[in-house]
Parts: structure tokens; sequence; C-alpha cells
């Protein structure tokens, strides 16, 4: 499904995508009639003394940014989400306010004060909505003025997956991340394979989740609790169907700092992975269920393909440790796991009596770590842990360190009938 509002003229895209944009065929007398009925907010500022005196177009109302009064208006039916996201406030600030904390001030604090959303007469170029599961590269809050594009301006608007929801008629299912990588001169980008669906930096290697730009994969700025993407806040025009820009905060904690990322918290990253949860759910629905946690790790990605799905578990905040997770429709022999262990542990779970363990539940342990001839160094020694569960008819393959945290979470989430004492050991592999 494809939307059919325009991107407003803070959507600036850059010359790479002209081939896929249209002209206004607006006339300039029509331009100029649109502009003398109504200014923006922002800019009315330089004609009232009170911000209180700031008029807004017909249905719309005026509204003021939290902590720094910057007027802006909006619709009815808007006001209670902007209050929800603590953009807006409840409260109607007094002259004394606004006095400690107005527009102007908010340049020190590192806010932008460019107006979010620009009428459709200002438009000199727009382009149609973009399909689920892509994306589009534009410069914010204007395009470049020189032949040398300023990355710290390039933004990515990407669009996304269906399986997320994507295909809904809505601006939540949209995100705009800052394109400037976090640690280096490169640009990243959203990759759309499936398994894959996620923002990567092509230098150095560092991965991060479409849902909330939170890195998953990457060693940049320990000091901080997360790291994320600077983003841009999204809303949509009921009346005019047009997508703009909020007006952001480049600090560390809000909107983020370009080029040096956003701090991103426990619980905000846990709400991007119920999302994802959820999502899969719905779009999946005959899939078992996905812990949010397991073995002491919070989720951190989940990616569907054709007959499996893969997920990750990250050791939050400090994005060290991890554990991967492959559930699959097929036998476990047609998964990339990597169970080099040829004569693995094999584990029975409660009654062991059937010796040709048919319909037995049976859990097989290898890896690198149970293997003696293996090179690897400690951190990369690993389990590689694989089981169906006959209740579901999924088989289960599970990558980590922690082998007794890892057995306990598997009795626990697959075996509930049964606790971590009915796991007997049947065989194990000769030295």
């Amino acid at each position: 499904m494809s939307l059919s509002f325009l991107f407003t003229g803070t959507l600036a895209y850059s010359d790479l995508e002209s081939s896929e944009m249209t002209h206004s065929d607006m006339t300039h007398s029509d331009k100029s009639d649109k502009k003398a009925q109504y200014i923006p907010p922002l800019k009315q500022l330089k004609l009232v003394d009170d911000l209180h005196e700031v008029t807004c177009k017909d249905g719309q109302h005026l509204v003021f940014k939290k902590d720094v009064w910057s007027p802006a208006c909006v619709y009815e039916d808007s006001i209670a989400k902007l209050i929800e996201r603590g953009w807006a406030d409840k409260h109607d600030p007094t002259h004394m306010d606004m006095t400690m904390m107005t527009p102007s001030s908010a340049k020190e604090n590192n806010e932008s004060t460019v107006d979010s959303e620009m009428d459709v007469a200002d438009l000199t170029e727009n382009i149609t909505a973009i399909e689920p599961n892509s994306v589009e590269f534009f410069y914010y809050p204007e395009k470049p003025k020189s032949e040398k594009p300023d990355t710290f301006k390039l933004f990515m608007l990407i669009r996304l997956p269906e399986w997320m929801g994507g295909d809904a008629d809505d601006p939540s299912v949209f995100r705009a991340y800052s394109a400037k990588s976090l640690d280096d001169a490169c640009i990243v980008k959203y990759w759309s394979d499936q398994g894959r669906q996620r923002i990567e930096n092509p230098c150095q290697g560092a991965m991060y989740r479409v849902v909330d730009g939170a890195m998953t994969t990457g060693m940049i700025h320990r000091s901080v609790e997360m790291t994320a993407l600077p983003y841009l806040d999204l809303s949509i025009n009921e009346e005019s169907g047009l997508l703009y820009v909020e007006p952001p905060t480049f600090s560390k904690t809000e909107n983020g700092v370009i080029g040096y990322g956003r701090q991103i918290s426990f619980d905000d990253f846990r709400a991007g992975s119920e999302f994802l949860i959820e999502s899969f759910a719905k779009a999946y629905p005959e899939y078992p269920s996905i812990p949010m946690e397991f073995a002491g790790y919070e989720l951190s990605e989940i990616a569907p393909g054709d007959s499996r799905v893969d997920i990750s578990y990250l050791d939050f905040p400090d994005n060290s440790g991890r554990i991967s997770m492959a559930i699959s429709k097929h036998s476990v022999g047609t998964m990339h796991t990597n169970m080099v262990q040829f004569n693995p542990e094999v584990w029975h779970v409660g009654s062991t009596n059937d010796v040709h363990h048919h319909n037995s539940k049976t859990i097989r342990i290898g890896g690198t770590a149970l293997d003696p001839q293996s090179t690897a160094s400690e951190l990369f020694r690993t389990y590689e842990i694989r089981f169906k569960n006959n209740d579901d008819g999924f088989y289960y393959a599970i990558n980590g360190k922690n082998l007794e945290f890892l057995k306990k979470e598997i009795i626990k989430n697959y075996f509930p009938d049964h606790d971590y004492n009915d796991m007997v050991l049947v065989s194990k592999p000769a030295n």
C-alpha cells in the first residue's frame, strides 16, 4: 500500500533523488496569495509582542513546546499525543515563564528554531510517499547551498517493513534518523533484505535496529548508557495530508546530537523490544511467543525469514555479550548454527525410557566451548544448543556463553511442565 500524502518543504531531498521528484504546479500568484494569508508560528514571533498573540490557521490550536515555549499550531486531535510524548505541556505559560525560557534562548540549548510545518505553497519540490520497507535520503533543515553536501544535515526517511505495521496509513510507520555515522566519516544505510532489515555502517560495522535507532552491534561511546541514532519526530497534517518534522531538540537525551548519538534509556529500549514482539506475534501467529528476556539478556532484534526467525539478545546496557536464537519450522539440519562438536552432549528432560529417543524431550549441546581441539579464544568460545519442542513442533538453535543459565531458560520457556532438576545427562563427548 502506498500513502497519498506528500512531504513538506522541510524534508528537502538531495539531488540524488531528483529523478523521483515532481515540481509543484502552483502558479506564482497562487503561492503569493497563500503566503499572504498565513505566516508560520515561529515567523510570527517577529511581528508580535506576546507569544499568546500568535495565530493559527482555521481548525488549528496554539500550543507551546515544553520548557522552551516555542509556539506551534496543531490540530486538536494531535494535542493529547504531543502532551503524552512530552513534547507539549498542559500548562499555559505565563509572561514570567516565557521570559525565563523563550524560543530565542533555544539556540543556546542546541535546539532548532526552524518552523516545522510549511504550507504547500512554499514547496518547490515534493515526492510521493515511499513504499513499506524502503528508504529515501533528505536534508534537514534545508537543502545544501553548496556543491559539497553537509552530512551532518543528511537524514534517512524509512518506512517500516509490513510485518512491523509499515503498510498502515499513519505517520507512526515512518522513522527519520540521522545518516551521519557516530564514529567515522561514513554514511549509514538501511538494508531492506529479508532477515536483515536494519541500519548498518558499511565502514566499521555498527548496526542499529530500525524501530528506534538503538545500536545493537558496535563498541562506540562506551561512556554512555546506550547509544542510538539521532532522530526527527514526524507528524501529519490531517487536513492537508502533509508529513512534516516537529522542531527537534538536538541534545544527548532528547533527539540526539548529530555525529555523537543519543542516550536511550532502559525503558525506551524495552519499549522498542515490546513493539517488535507484538508486531511479530501479529504478523506470524503460527510461531511461538518470543521472550522479552533470555538468560539475563534483553531482546534486541527479530529478523523473520521464509521458514525461520532469527532473534538476538543483548547484555544491556554494556552491549558486549549476546545470545542468538533461531526458531525454524523444519529440522535443525536446515539451520546454520555451526554445530562444530560432532559428538555433543545429549540431555533428556524427564523420562529416558525410550532408548531410540522417539518423541523424547532431547537437548543436544555442542559448540566451540565443548570442542577440546578448538583454537578460538575464550572470548569467542560459545555453546550451541539444539532441540525440538514437541508441543509447538518447532526446532530451536541457541548460541551463548553461560551454559547453566541457557539450560535453565530453555526449561522455563519451552518445557514448563518440568524444572531444571529434570534434566538427565544421557551421553557426553569423548575427549
